[in-house]
Formats: C-alpha cells, sequence, structure tokens
C-alpha cells in the first residue's frame, strides 16, 4: 500500500534516514495559506520549503498540494478574479508541486481552471463526500479526475468499494481512501465543521483558534458521544489495510501540524499493519470497551449485516466495564 504522508518538520531527515519506508510513500502533502487559504493555518517558512524542495529533489517524492478554493469569496467564480486564480495554480508548478488535491468539484469543471490544472495529477476532496459509484462516474466522465478521493463514510463499506473498482480498475484511475481520522459516520456538522476551519484560516492565529475550539466544542466534543458513536468510527485499522490493498491505490494519513515523532509512528504503524500505537494514542480520552479492539482486528467490514459495535455498546453500558 502506498500513503500520502502529511509534511510536518523534520519530514526530510525522518525519510532520508529510513529509506526503505520512502517505497511506502506516494507523496507528501502541505498547504501554504500565504498562496491559497486553506483548513490549516500554516503559513511555510523558507525553511520548510527548502525542506520540501529536498524531499522532491533528492527523494524523488511528488508534493501534494492543498488547495479549499470552496471557502473563497464568490468574485472567485468570474473574471478576473478567476483568472487570477488560474494563473497562480500554474505558478505551483514552479514550486515543485505535481499533485494537487482541490475541493471544488465545481471549479474543477469550469474550462479555464480545468486547463489551468492539467499539468498536474488533480484529486478531489476527502471532504467532497464521495461514497457511491455515481458520484465518481460524474468526476470521471463529465469532470475528467483521474484520482478518486472518497469520504470518510464509505471507509468501512467494502461492496460500495468494490463497486467503484469494478468500474475504475480498467479505466487508470486512481482510488483514495483516509484512515485515522475519528470522525463519526454521517456526521450531521461536517460541512460546517470543514467551512468554519477553512474560513477561519484567513482570519489569523487568535481568531483561528477561538473558531477552531468552538468547532470543537460544539460539534466534536466526543465526550457527548454514545460508546456507539464512539465504536462505530471511520477509523481503518493498520492491520485492515489488507482488506484494501487489492481495490484502494493510496492511503492518506491525517495529522498536519503534528510532530514528526508522532506521525512516523503512526505510518510505521500502518508499514507494519501493528494497531498498538494507534490505539494507544489516536482516541483522545474516548472509552473503549475491553475486547472491541481484537473483535476489529477481524473487521470484516460488512456494516451493514453486522450489528456487534451494537452489541458491544449495549454490553458495556456500564461505565465501570469500560476501560
Amino acid at each position: 500500500m502506498k500513503y500520502s504522508f502529511p509534511y510536518c518538520e523534520g519530514t526530510f531527515d525522518y525519510l532520508w534516514k529510513n529509506p526503505k519506508l520512502c517505497r511506502y510513500v506516494n507523496d507528501i502533502y502541505f498547504s501554504d495559506n500565504k498562496i491559497f487559504h486553506s483548513a490549516r493555518n500554516s503559513p511555510l517558512t523558507k525553511d520548510h520549503w527548502d525542506e520540501l524542495y529536498d524531499i522532491s529533489e533528492k527523494l524523488n517524492i511528488p508534493l501534494n498540494y492543498i488547495m479549499n478554493p470552496s471557502v473563497y469569496d464568490p468574485s472567485i467564480y468570474f473574471g478576473e478574479q478567476k483568472e487570477h486564480l488560474a494563473s497562480k495554480i500554474k505558478l505551483l508548478k514552479t514550486v515543485d508541486v505535481t499533485i494537487i488535491t482541490f475541493n471544488n468539484t465545481m471549479l474543477m469543471n469550469d474550462h479555464l481552471i480545468k486547463k489551468a490544472l492539467e499539468p498536474y495529477e488533480v484529486k478531489n476532496s476527502v471532504n467532497n463526500m464521495v461514497i457511491n459509484l455515481e458520484q465518481v462516474k460524474e468526476l470521471v466522465e463529465v469532470v475528467g479526475l483521474k484520482s478518486i478521493f472518497l469520504g470518510r463514510d464509505i471507509n468501512r463499506n467494502m461492496s460500495e468499494i468494490k463497486r467503484i473498482h469494478s468500474y475504475t480498475k480498467d479505466k487508470g484511475i486512481k482510488l483514495h481512501l483516509l484512515c485515522n481520522e475519528n470522525c463519526y459516520p454521517s456526521c450531521v456538522y461536517k460541512v460546517f465543521c470543514d467551512d468554519l476551519i477553512c474560513t477561519a484560516s484567513q482570519k489569523g492565529d487568535r481568531t483561528f483558534n477561538e473558531l477552531n475550539e468552538y468547532r470543537s466544542t460544539v460539534a466534536c466534543d466526543q465526550s457527548k458521544f454514545s460508546l456507539y458513536q464512539k465504536l462505530a468510527n471511520n477509523i481503518i485499522y493498520p492491520s485492515q489495510v489488507k482488506h484494501y490493498e487489492d481495490y484502494i491505490d493510496v492511503i492518506k494519513i491525517s495529522g498536519r501540524l503534528n510532530p514528526i515523532d508522532h506521525i512516523s509512528q503512526v505510518f510505521e504503524a500502518y508499514v507494519n499493519e501493528d494497531n498498538t500505537y494507534l490505539v494507544d494514542q489516536m482516541y483522545n480520552g474516548l472509552i473503549i470497551p475491553q475486547g472491541y479492539y481484537d473483535y476489529t482486528l477481524n473487521c470484516k467490514n460488512k456494516c451493514a449485516s453486522c450489528s456487534v459495535c451494537d452489541k458491544i455498546a449495549e454490553e458495556y453500558e456500564d461505565e465501570k466495564n469500560l476501560v
């Protein structure tokens, strides 16, 4: 399996010292608000850019730039502003970017923007929530994408993943999934949550931090989730990757802005198919029942015909039985 690796300071040194791991890296993804607003308040310094150049030139790993134009001013769709956006997209080639993750599917289908995106490998964003074959066909046959990022809610729906793969396998289409983000399936806050953190990133550190705290409190306070909601998340555990290898080309590891010590351990957990670090570190204090991890090691990804999460939630309803 190939992985999309989040850029953070120290990425080059880590991969340079571990050349055997480089073969598992499909790309290094990043954003820089000095160029385009993104979902992270993360302007890069010259040292960061130097490191990204080294990753591209010395390790020969593609750079993947994250764009979120869905939260730009509406003027972006017209006249001079749209032409300016197209010109800036073309300039990403000059900083070694070869892949663009672009979250605005409408602009992807605009003739001018589509032309500007032609030199790059372009994929939609996980936040576009592409979770069925019909959506994939639209992106391939109408928009013209050859790299499709499937939404979080499809992660354990292996029947639909196989259905999509049967359509894409002979068309040279890459399929992507996000593996380690602890979002609740069919979250009713998701669209607004993404818009909020993207918009906040345009306002500076203080506003970003305040709005991110609001988002976390109102929409993402997992202490308020039921046990079933906690169990039925979208995480793909490292030991489950083997179930996806025949159908998925690239798995994205979330974690931009986290330190390299953490990101490297998550990455190696997936490469080695070892759940230990993810279980210990990735739940942020969630209460998980004894025995649950043993079951998920053998999860057949057939949620539609499985009620195990419900049964475990009922069995461990009394918190004294939880760990």
